[in-house]
């Protein structure tokens, strides 16, 4: 090259792309990884990622498997993605989920948002009292 100030600034972009895109990735992803972190609730910066890609409510996932870690009760994220991608409202199946488990009720968690989509998970809790 015979301008050295091209071959900088062409090195710049080179190595301040990458760089800059990891950056705009981390921030993008940091912050409900580490509520998720601070709550105990294994959770990958991928997986936030992945989540943001399918367009799934990233708080509303994370807000659920914090509920669920303070409650005792072990919930898969996947379920909530799920959940959430077929239409469900993700803090009520967490709640849902949370008193099935304690009443120990025998009901896996694709069968408590079957009965969220026939409007029939009122009656379940209310069974459950």
């Amino acid at each position: 090259m015979q301008n050295p100030e091209t071959f900088v600034l062409v090195m710049l972009l080179l190595f301040l792309v990458p760089i800059g895109a990891v950056a705009v990735l981390s921030l993008w992803a940091l912050r409900p990884w580490l509520r998720a972190a601070t709550a105990g609730v294994q959770l990958t910066v991928f997986e936030i990622i992945g989540m943001r890609l399918r367009r799934v409510d990233v708080d509303a996932v994370v807000a659920a498997l914090v509920l669920a870690r303070q409650s005792d009760v072990d919930i898969h994220q996947v379920d909530l993605q799920r959940a959430y991608l077929a239409g469900v409202d993700l803090p009520t199946i967490a709640l849902a989920w949370v008193a099935v488990q304690r009443k120990e009720m025998g009901i896996t968690f694709a069968q408590l948002v079957e009965m969220y989509q026939q409007k029939r998970l009122g009656e379940l809790i209310d069974d459950a009292s």
